[in-house]
């Protein structure tokens, strides 16, 4: 199983999606809000969708539990004037997933997303499934 950290925000939106249409991974998201409209869609195409804010370590690691893979993304703040790598908020949440990450056991690959927006779908990237 593969885990996508802020599945339902844009980078782990389209995430989600390539590793669901694979066809070869069980896909679980998490998200702050589960209930929501974008979360539901990622369920009714297949994907288990975790309640989990990126800055905290303990539900991060329920998330994670079972997880072969991670796909680790923080959320920055788009408000901001400008963007500061070193943002507070956002160190927190970096913290708070790999601490979750070393936790499980069961983790074969981790990739942690630094990039800050991830406006197209995969396929305008010209990336394409295995």
């Amino acid at each position: 199983m593969i885990v996508v950290v802020n599945g339902t925000a844009g980078e782990g939106h389209w995430a989600v999606h390539y590793l669901l249409q694979t066809g070869r991974f069980r896909v679980r998201a998490t998200a702050r809000r589960p209930d929501s409209d974008r979360a539901q869609q990622l369920i009714a195409m297949g994907c288990e969708v975790v309640g989990a804010a990126t800055e905290d370590a303990e539900a991060l690691r329920r998330a994670f539990a079972g997880a072969a893979g991670i796909y680790g993304t923080t959320i920055y703040d788009i408000h901001a004037r400008r963007y500061d790598p070193a943002n507070p908020k956002e160190m927190a949440q970096g913290e708070a997933l790999l601490a979750a990450a070393a936790d499980c056991g069961t983790l074969e690959h981790f990739i942690f997303q630094t990039m800050t927006r991830f406006e197209r779908p995969p396929e305008a990237l010209g990336l394409e499934a295995p």
